[in-house]
């Protein structure tokens, strides 16, 4: 779905984002004059955003790895599993560095393409994801936020999310036959809430969902609900 913004806040999404990105823009660029210089750096820029979007979700994975093993050596058992070192490494292969402004490049591109108004069609926007939800004259009943859920320790829960181009989504929660109850405002993801359980010595299973949040009131649609457990 098209939104607010066409380039992706989320750097998993950007990534996808940038890779169709490339791959289709040489199949435009007779059509719009795109030069082979600017295709050449948008693949450059392109395996640079590949390699180091990658490092970052590898370094993401290394430090709950590093924070785990400290937790389990320092508060663990003493007669319990001794446990291994845990690794610290960039990814093998890196990218050739790039001049900064990758994504003001594709900008750029992308504007002096919808610039030739005689030509541009969306049809052409869509094949390299550049419509907005404007452009595709989407209201605001097209605006369902996704999210992808993580419990943590200490009742609190990882939560993964795609803006769209807006400011923020309210999280709410209930508890087993409770009412919604705010949990928080996210305007990165992941974002990380809190929730005050019920049974503070037990884990506790709950419902949450969320909704688009713009100019201080709600938004689109209220996503599905999402069971997660919360433990301390």
């Amino acid at each position: 779905m098209p939104s607010r913004d066409y380039i992706p806040r989320n750097w998993d999404a950007f990534a996808v984002w940038m890779a169709n990105f490339t791959a289709q823009l040489p199949t435009l660029a007779a059509k719009y004059g795109i030069s082979a210089a600017v295709l050449t750096q948008t693949t450059k820029d392109n395996e640079w955003v590949q390699y180091w979007v990658d490092a970052k979700n590898a370094a993401k994975l290394q430090t709950r790895q590093v924070n785990d093993y400290v937790d389990d050596v320092a508060n663990g058992n003493i007669n319990g599993q001794t446990e291994n070192d845990p690794t610290w490494a960039l990814p093998a292969g890196a990218a050739d560095a790039v001049p900064n402004g990758v994504k003001k490049r594709a900008r750029e591109v992308v504007a002096g393409m919808k610039a030739q108004k005689t030509i541009y069609t969306q049809a052409d926007g869509e094949l390299i994801n550049v419509v907005t939800a404007e452009e595709a004259n989407l209201g605001e009943e097209h605006f369902t936020p996704e999210l992808k859920l993580r419990p943590l320790a200490n009742f609190a829960v990882e939560c993964e999310f795609r803006k769209q181009g807006l400011n923020a989504i309210k999280v709410e929660f209930r508890h087993k036959g409770g009412n919604w109850q705010l949990a928080a405002f996210l305007q990165t993801s992941p974002g990380v809430f809190n929730i005050t359980s019920t049974q503070p010595d037990n884990a506790e299973q709950i419902e949450v969902r969320a909704v688009y949040f713009e100019n201080n009131a709600n938004y689109g649609n209220y996503s599905a609900i999402y069971p997660v457990s919360i433990a301390p």
